[in-house]
């Protein structure tokens, strides 16, 4: 008499929907130019699932699917963060549309964890391809098993052009965490043209004193035959029961847009605010200053000095 057993393996799926909206107050001394928008962005509103299934033998799967459904107009549902993830033993590899280990560096050294408004961003958005390849990109990422306790090491390709690798990059990263205290580091090669790398570099640490957390992020660019942005940032968190109060001081050297560098220092203050209404379900309100330019603010593609913006966010996040 023959026997067959037949197992499955246990799956856990989660997620998220996130809904927001900005506020944006654009003015350019000098033109008379005030404006101001209520407006959603991909960065305000989300709908994420994640399912994480175990295969035994310390063996697991875990998938991904990110949507960005925009409210404000009349936009199709764009996709982010899709990947497949095949981890165990041998560490983690990753494939799929995600965000780079240098987006997420920045991330860790923003007091309010939310990466956009803060100026010392300079590494993450110096052009629309270059841009594209540290937020979110088709990648392929391996990660390190775990052989000294609290050190993670990985590495993430994007392939370029097929022939001469134009837009790729290479990414590693190097973190360490033990008790309260935090540190990374990325460091970025991205192909900008078949004769010009640009470097991209962020340090990120935090340390974690129980009544409140203190941040502190540089950053840099070097765009080839062009010169050099760095950034900087510090910030600290106060939990105090359901509500936890942030603050960012940022501010970098020049400003850099299509890979091209203007003397004009930026800077910026974030203040907000998170209430949990429950274990799953959070209120955010970000108050953003920036001066410096408006380009790639509403600015109308002009930088000038004395432009800047102000921006109030406010979303609201569930998780299930």
């Amino acid at each position: 008499m023959l026997s067959f057993g037949v197992s499955f393996a246990e799956a856990n799926l989660t997620g998220f929907f996130q809904i927001g909206i900005n506020n944006l107050k654009t003015t350019t001394t000098g033109t008379a130019l005030t404006k101001s928008t209520l407006e959603d962005t991909n960065s305000n509103t989300a709908l994420n699932f994640t399912d994480v299934e175990d295969l035994g033998d310390g063996l697991k799967v875990t998938t991904n699917i990110g949507l960005l459904p925009t409210i404000d107009s009349n936009n199709t549902t764009g996709g982010q963060t899709t990947y497949a993830a095949l981890s165990g033993g041998f560490g983690e590899l990753k494939a799929g549309k995600f965000g780079n280990d240098q987006f997420w560096t920045v991330v860790a050294g923003d007091a309010t964890g939310y990466m956009g408004s803060n100026a010392a961003v300079v590494n993450l958005a110096f052009d629309g391809s270059g841009a594209s390849t540290v937020w979110t990109s088709n990648q392929v990422r391996y990660q390190l098993p775990t052989f000294v306790q609290g050190l993670t090491l990985a590495y993430t390709n994007k392939l370029g052009g097929e022939t001469d690798g134009t837009g790729g990059a290479d990414t590693l990263l190097a973190g360490y965490t033990t008790g309260g205290f935090n540190v990374q580091l990325a460091a970025t090669q991205f192909k900008a043209s078949s004769s010009a790398t640009d470097t991209l570099t962020s340090i990120a640490a935090s340390y974690d004193f129980g009544m409140a957390k203190l941040y502190a992020l540089t950053t840099s660019a070097k765009i080839a035959s062009v010169g050099s942005v760095s950034g900087r940032n510090i910030g600290v968190s106060v939990p105090m029961g359901a509500v936890t109060l942030m603050y960012n001081n940022s501010s970098a050297d020049s400003y850099l847009y299509q890979r091209l560098i203007t003397p004009v220092d930026q800077t910026s203050q974030d203040i907000g605010v998170t209430y949990a209404f429950s274990k799953r379900t959070t209120a955010w309100l970000l108050l953003t200053t920036y001066d410096g330019s408006t380009l790639g603010q509403g600015g109308g593609g002009t930088t000038n000095a004395t432009s800047g913006y102000d921006s109030v966010r406010l979303m609201l996040t569930h998780s299930f």
